[in-house]
C-alpha cells in the first residue's frame, strides 16, 4: 500500500485517512500434498521497518477453511488463523493497517507476513 497525498481526509493541511485496506485477495494461498487430512493455517509478521503506531490484521476472504473470516491482529507471535482439509486453492487473505498519521514519522514502512501450515 501506498501512502501519499492523495489519501489526505479533505486536501492539504489536513490528516491522513487512518485505516487503510487491501485488495480482497492481496495473499492467495494454496496447501496441497496434504492427502485427506485436516491442516490449521498459523499467521505470524516480522517487522522489517515498522512504527509501534501501527496495527496490523488478517482475514481470510475466500475458499472453503474455517475460520479466519473476521479481521484479527497479526502479531510477532505465531497464531491459529484457520483450519481446513484436503488440499485447497484460492485461499484469499486481505489486510487492514491502522494507526497511520501525520503523527507518525516518514518513512518507507515494511513488515513481512508469514503462514505455517500444520497437519491436525
Amino acid at each position: 500500500m501506498t501512502v501519499n497525498e492523495f489519501n489526505l481526509t479533505g486536501g492539504a493541511g489536513t490528516g491522513l485517512t487512518g485505516t487503510y485496506t487491501s485488495a480482497a485477495a492481496q495473499t492467495t494461498l494454496t496447501v496441497w500434498g496434504v492427502g485427506n487430512w485436516n491442516w490449521r493455517i498459523d499467521i505470524y509478521k516480522v517487522d522489517n521497518t515498522w512504527s509501534p503506531a501501527f496495527t496490523l490484521y488478517a482475514r481470510r476472504t475466500s475458499g472453503t477453511a474455517s475460520g479466519g473470516t473476521t479481521y484479527q491482529v497479526v502479531t510477532d507471535v505465531s497464531q491459529p488463523f484457520f483450519t481446513g482439509s484436503n488440499p485447497q486453492s484460492g485461499l484469499g487473505i486481505q489486510y487492514r493497517l491502522q494507526g497511520v498519521s501525520l503523527a507518525v514519522p516518514v518513512n518507507s514502512y515494511s513488515v513481512t507476513v508469514y503462514y505455517t501450515m500444520t497437519q491436525l
